[in-house]
């Protein structure tokens, strides 16, 4: 359970994000429909089209687009040996010579830097166990977010954030979350942060279990 914090609102409350992210987590939430992730083949589809940097799920797995056009595109395990490469077209050449991953879900992306905030304008805090995972989540958070120019920053020891440079859109605690820990970060809007435990976070987190 999230402890409560002087000066840090404490609230839990799902994700939420853009309106395809929360129909998203509605899908594939353990905690909302307790179908876990298995439903995902039944919406698997066409991955050929993706763009270069799109993420996907396929097999339980993440995945992400590392190639696209010129007659072929090529994605990797998120996380995982580089030589592990995959074609998305099955009528491709390249297909011929290398694996092929022809259905999936894509991960839909934040649009905008305030998808990443909470329903009243906050900024969300997940707790760790253990820096590797709060790096992890923050690095898979980066991707999708892409558009919006966010980057993965160390703010301070034992916190991650997803920054523009001046603001802090999401963090990510690895040590034990107290008031100081959040001083003199700036935050979006000049709003408070809610601190949640990571089983919390983004349904999508799940995936990364499968890449242990």
């Amino acid at each position: 359970m999230p402890r409560e914090t002087s000066g840090v609102a404490v609230r839990r409350w799902l994700d939420p994000l853009s309106t395809r992210l929360r129909e998203l987590r509605l899908k594939y939430s353990r905690r909302l429909s307790g179908a876990g992730l298995s439903e995902a083949a039944a919406e698997a589809q066409p991955l050929a089209g993706l763009p270069e940097g799109a993420v996907f799920v396929s097999g339980g797995k993440l995945y992400r687009v590392v190639e696209a056009g010129g007659g072929a595109s090529f994605a990797r395990p998120w996380e995982g040996p580089r030589q592990e490469q995959v074609v998305l077209d099955p009528d491709s050449l390249a297909a011929r010579f290398h694996p092929v991953i022809a259905y999936g879900e894509p991960l839909p992306e934040f649009e905008a830097k305030a998808d990443l905030l909470d329903a009243e304008g906050r900024v969300l805090s997940f707790v760790f166990r253990q820096a590797r995972d709060a790096e992890r989540a923050g690095r898979i958070d980066e991707a999708l977010s892409r558009r919006t120019g966010l980057r993965l920053q160390g703010v301070r020891t034992g916190l991650l954030g997803l920054t523009d440079g001046l603001h802090a859109y999401r963090l990510y605690v690895h040590a034990e979350p107290s008031s100081r820990l959040f001083e003199g970060i700036n935050l979006p809007y000049r709003r408070q942060a809610i601190v949640l435990d990571a089983a919390e976070g983004p349904s999508y987190w799940d995936y990364l279990e499968n890449h242990e």
